[in-house]
């Protein structure tokens, strides 16, 4: 597994989060963590099943700016 830290400035409400959110659960390969008061997303996924890059295209396609914080095996 690896584990994928996101730092999202506009990540501000709970909205926003819901947004992120209702975009990345549609993928079924994730485990996702968000963290309001950070601003950040934890994502945990297997990478046989999914890659980083995916994953980050989708996030791009959320509308949120985001900067990769850390990318670590779990």
């Amino acid at each position: 597994m690896i584990t994928l830290k996101l730092y999202v400035p506009e990540l501000n409400c709970s909205s926003c989060a819901n947004a992120i959110e209702k975009k990345l659960q549609k993928i079924s390969a994730i485990k996702l963590l968000i963290g309001i008061a950070t601003k950040t997303i934890t994502i945990t996924f297997n990478p046989s099943e999914i890659s980083k890059d995916e994953i980050l295209a989708k996030m791009k396609k959320t509308g949120f700016d985001y900067d990769e914080l850390s990318s670590e095996m779990a």
